[in-house]
C-alpha cells in the first residue's frame, strides 16, 4: 500500500454467523488488500456482499431485497431462527474500526479503538467515520449486477431511475414527487367541480319543486280552493271552519266533542287528523239516535224469535196431543190397558198350571213303565188291578205316556204362548203411551215458556189464541220505528261523511300545497347556505391555484438544480468514463460516449448516446450496442462515478461484472480491474473462470487475496491464497 492509503479506510475482514449460506461461522480476511471471491453459482459468493451491506446498514436499497421479511430472508438456508449476526472490520493505518450487528438481539455497535457506540448513536457515528450513508454506499462502493441491468432497461422511466440512483439524485427525485403543482391544480378543479355539480343539482331540485308546487296548486284550484287557502294560514282557517262544523254536528246529535287543536303548519296536521277521527267516532257511536235504535233492534230480534217460536210451539203441542188421542183410540187408555194386562196375566197363570198338571200325568206313566219293565209285575201300578193274560203292560204304558205329551200338553203350551204375547203387546203399548204423554207435557211446557216470554216482551199476558197475532202486531210496530230511526241514522252518517270528506280533502289536496311550499322555502335556505359554502370553496380553489403556481416555480427550480448537479457529476466522471468505454467496449465505429441530463417540463431525462468519431451523428446507445457492450458501458460509467465520489472508504466491491461479456471484453475488464487494484482496494466476486484466468494473467493475485469457494454443504468450503508479493 502507498502512503496515501493511510488516509482512507479499507476492508480488513467480514465475519458471518448463521447467515444465509453460512450455517455456522465463516470469516473472510481481506487485510485491506484487493481480493477475489470465485466459485460456481450457489456456493455463497453473493452472501458476502449481502452480509457486508446488512452488517453496515441493517437494510437494503429500495425493493432490491425484502426489508419487511429480513428474518426469513437472512436466516441460514438449512436452519431456523433469528440468531444471524456478523462483523465487518476496517483498517486505516494503525487504526481499526469494527462494525457489528446481531439480528437476534436487534443490536448494532460501532467500535473505534477504545470507544464503542450502540444503536442510534452507532448509526450516526458510522456515517460520520466513513463519510457516507447507505445510498452513497450502494452507488459508489457496492456494484451489484441488478443495478448494472437497470441501465440496460428499454423503458426510459426505469433507465432514469437507475441513473438517478447511480448519480445520487434520489433525494431530488423524491422532492419532485412531493412538489406536485398538479395536485393543487387538480384540487382547485375538484373544488370548482363540486361547486358546479351542487349548483346544477340545486337548480334541478328548484325546477322540480316549482313544477310539483304548481301541480299541487292546480289540483287545489280545480277543487275550488281559493288562492288565499293555498298557504299555511289558509290551511289553519280551513281546519278552524271544520272544527266549528264538527262541534255543531255533535250538538245536533247530542254528543259533546271538543274543538280541534289549531293547525299552525303542515307538521300539526297528522295529530289533528287523529283528533278529528276520534271526534267523528264519538258522534257516530254516542249519538242519541244510536242509543234509541239499539233497543228497538233488540226488541225486533226478540219479537222475530217469539213469532217463529210461538207458531212452532203451538204446532208441536197440537201434534203431540193428536198423536196421543189417536193412540188411545186405537189401543185404549192406560186404565184399559192395565186391566187387559191383568186379565192376560191371570190366564197365563191358569195355563201354566194346566201345563204343569199335564206334565205330572206324563211323568206318572213313565214311572209306571219303568217299574213294570223292571219288576215284571202283572198288576197295574196305578190302579193295582190284575192285568189280562198276555198283555204287554210296558208297551202300553209307553204308548199312553207318549200320547199324553203330544195331545194335552201341546194345546196348553199354545195357550201359554198366546197369553205371554198379549202381555208383551200391552207392555209395549203402555211404554208408547208414556212416551206420548211426556211429549205432550214437554210441548205444553215449551208453549207456556213462549207465552211467558211474550208476556215479558209485550208487557201483558196474552191468551193462547191471540198470542201469534199480538206478537206479529208488536213486531210490525217496532219495524216501523226502526225504519224511521234508520233514516235518521243515514242522515247523520251523511252529515259525518260530509265533514269527513272535507277533512280528507284538506289532507289530500291542500296539505300537499303547504308541504310543497315548505319544501320550496327550505330549498331556498339550502341555496343560500350553498352560496356561502361555494364562496369559501371558490376561495379555496383560488388558494390552490396560488399554491400550484408557487410549487411550479419550486419544481422548475428543483428540476434545473437536478439537471445542473447531474451534469456536473457526469462531467467529472466523463473523461474516465470515456477512457473506460473505449477500453472495455472497443466499438469500432461508435467510439465516443456521451451521457447528459436534460430538463423537460416535469422531469430530467438522461441521454445515453454514442457517436462515430469527432462530429459524427449521435445515436442512442441502446440502438447500436449489443447487450454485452451495454453492460461494459454501464460498468465504465460506474467505475468512473465511483472513482469521482468523495468519502472515507477506499473500497470498490464488484459483484459478477462479466455477464453478457465476450472473451475479449472480459480480458479488457480484467486489465481495468487490475489497474484499479493498484490504486485502491477492489474486491471482485465472480463465477466466470475465463475472467479469473484473465485477472491472473494481468497479475491481479500478486497483491490480492484469493478466496476460492470450492463447495457448499450448509457452510462454504473456502481455499484462501495469500498475495503472491507477500
Amino acid at each position: 500500500m502507498s502512503a496515501n492509503d493511510n488516509a482512507r479506510w479499507r476492508l480488513a475482514s467480514v465475519t458471518i454467523r448463521q447467515f444465509r449460506g453460512v450455517a455456522k461461522e465463516t470469516t473472510y480476511a481481506f487485510d485491506g488488500r484487493p481480493a477475489m471471491l470465485h466459485g460456481n453459482n450457489g456456493v455463497g459468493k453473493s452472501t458476502v456482499a449481502v452480509a457486508l451491506q446488512w452488517i453496515l446498514f441493517g437494510r437494503f436499497y429500495g425493493d432490491v431485497l425484502p426489508n419487511t421479511k429480513l428474518d426469513s430472508f437472512l436466516a441460514p438456508v438449512q436452519g431456523k431462527g433469528k440468531a444471524y449476526s456478523g462483523e465487518v472490520a476496517f483498517s486505516r493505518g494503525s487504526e481499526r474500526l469494527v462494525v457489528s450487528r446481531d439480528g437476534g438481539a436487534k443490536s448494532f455497535t460501532v467500535r473505534l479503538g477504545k470507544d464503542t457506540w450502540s444503536d442510534e448513536k452507532a448509526e450516526a457515528k458510522r456515517d460520520e467515520i466513513l463519510g457516507l450513508d447507505m445510498d452513497t454506499f450502494v452507488r459508489a462502493v457496492l456494484l451489484q449486477q441488478s443495478r448494472i441491468r437497470g441501465l440496460l432497461l428499454d423503458e426510459p422511466k426505469e433507465r432514469n431511475k437507475a441513473l438517478d440512483r447511480l448519480l445520487g439524485m434520489d433525494a431530488a427525485e423524491h422532492l419532485l414527487d412531493l412538489v406536485r403543482p398538479r395536485d393543487f391544480s387538480n384540487a382547485a378543479v375538484a373544488w370548482r367541480d363540486v361547486i358546479r355539480d351542487e349548483q346544477q343539482q340545486l337548480r334541478s331540485q328548484e325546477e322540480l319543486l316549482g313544477t310539483q308546487l304548481e301541480q299541487c296548486q292546480r289540483t287545489a284550484r280545480d277543487l275550488r280552493f281559493l288562492n288565499k287557502d293555498l298557504n299555511a294560514p289558509g290551511l289553519e282557517v280551513r281546519y278552524l271552519e271544520l272544527s266549528r262544523d264538527l262541534v255543531a254536528l255533535g250538538r245536533k246529535y247530542k254528543v259533546e266533542v271538543d274543538e280541534l287543536p289549531p293547525v299552525p303548519g303542515a307538521a300539526k296536521v297528522a295529530s289533528v287528523a287523529r283528533a278529528f277521527e276520534q271526534a267523528v267516532r264519538a258522534i257516530r257511536l254516542g249519538a242519541e239516535l244510536r242509543k234509541r235504535l239499539t233497543p228497538v233492534q233488540k226488541a225486533i230480534a226478540d219479537l222475530s224469535g217469539l213469532s217463529e217460536r210461538s207458531g212452532e210451539a203451538v204446532e208441536a203441542r197440537d201434534s203431540a196431543v193428536q198423536e196421543l188421542e189417536a193412540f188411545v183410540k186405537t189401543h185404549g187408555d192406560r186404565k184399559t190397558l192395565l186391566g187387559e194386562r191383568a186379565e192376560a196375566q191371570e190366564r197365563l197363570k191358569a195355563h201354566r198350571q194346566e201345563l204343569k198338571e199335564a206334565d205330572g200325568l206324563r211323568q206318572l206313566l213313565l214311572d209306571a213303565h219303568d217299574f213294570v219293565k223292571r219288576a215284571k209285575s202283572r198288576e197295574c201300578p196305578v190302579c193295582e188291578r190284575v192285568l189280562p193274560e198276555r198283555t204287554d203292560l210296558a208297551a202300553r204304558l209307553r204308548e199312553r205316556s207318549a200320547g199324553s205329551a203330544s195331545d194335552a200338553m201341546e194345546g196348553v203350551r199354545r195357550s201359554v204362548e198366546k197369553a205371554e204375547g198379549r202381555i208383551e203387546e200391552i207392555g209395549a203399548a203402555l211404554q208408547d203411551l208414556t212416551v206420548l204423554g211426556k211429549e205432550v207435557e214437554v210441548a205444553r211446557k215449551t208453549l207456556e215458556k213462549v207465552r211467558e216470554k211474550a208476556a215479558e216482551v209485550l208487557g201483558a199476558t196474552v191468551p193462547e189464541n191471540k198470542l201469534q197475532a199480538r206478537v206479529d202486531e208488536s213486531l210490525g210496530a217496532r219495524r216501523e220505528e226502526e225504519k224511521k230511526l234508520a233514516l235518521a241514522v243515514e242522515a247523520m252518517e251523511a252529515d259525518l261523511e260530509s265533514v269527513d270528506g272535507r277533512e280528507r280533502q284538506l289532507r289530500a289536496v291542500l296539505l300537499p300545497v303547504v308541504q310543497k311550499r315548505d319544501e320550496v322555502a327550505a330549498h331556498e335556505e339550502k341555496i343560500e347556505a350553498a352560496k356561502k359554502r361555494h364562496e369559501k370553496s371558490e376561495a379555496r380553489g383560488a388558494e390552490m391555484d396560488r399554491y400550484a403556481a408557487q410549487l411550479e416555480v419550486i419544481r422548475k427550480a428543483v428540476i434545473g438544480a437536478k439537471e445542473d448537479l447531474a451534469n456536473e457529476l457526469l462531467g467529472k466522471a466523463a473523461p474516465r468514463a470515456q477512457e473506460l468505454y473505449r477500453r472495455l467496449v472497443r466499438q469500432p465505429v461508435f467510439d465516443t460516449l456521451e451521457i447528459e441530463a436534460n430538463a423537460k417540463a416535469a422531469k430530467v431525462d438522461y441521454t445515453f448516446q454514442v457517436t462515430a468519431g469527432a462530429g459524427g451523428a449521435a445515436r442512442d446507445a441502446r440502438l447500436v450496442l449489443s447487450d454485452g457492450q451495454l453492460t461494459a458501458t454501464a460498468l465504465a460509467l460506474f467505475f468512473a462515478l465511483a472513482e469521482s465520489s468523495q468519502h472515507a472508504l477506499d473500497l470498490l466491491y464488484v459483484d459478477d461484472p462479466t455477464q453478457n461479456l465476450d472473451l475479449p471484453c472480459k480480458e479488457a475488464m480484467a486489465k481495468v480491474v487490475a489497474e484499479i487494484a493498484r490504486r485502491r482496494q477492489v474486491i471482485v466476486s465472480t463465477q466466470d473462470e475465463d475472467f479469473v484466468t484473465s485477472l491472473k494473467a494481468e497479475g491481479f493475485p500478486k497483491n490480492a487475496i484469493i478466496h476460492h469457494i470450492t463447495a457448499w454443504d450448509g457452510n462454504p468450503t473456502v481455499e484462501t491464497s495469500a498475495p503472491a508479493s507477500v
